[in-house]
């Protein structure tokens, strides 16, 4: 990949992307281990940023993640479609 490409890449991404204060999953950590438990505990801290922020998307290949159904998942394939239909 050329570093334009990159860029262009990387630019993208981030205007897609928002960093999460963790006092502002702290509310939502008991709910996110209660949604995850059975799938993988690793996964609460992004289960709980996901809730801070409603109608969030994650971004993630982990075909666990899908068995739950609060939050909507995208693997890499519907990312780069989802972000490609954009303006």
């Amino acid at each position: 990949m050329s570093k334009k490409a990159f860029k262009k890449l990387l630019h993208l991404i981030l205007r897609n992307v928002l960093i999460v204060p963790n006092d502002v999953l702290e509310p939502y950590k008991n709910e996110a281990v209660k949604i995850i438990k059975d799938i993988d505990l690793d996964d609460a801290p992004f289960i709980a940023c996901a809730l801070a922020y409603p109608n969030s998307t994650i971004w993630s290949d982990d075909k666990k993640l899908k068995q739950q159904s609060k939050i909507k998942i995208l693997n890499t394939k519907e990312m780069i479609d989802y972000l490609d239909s954009r303006p």
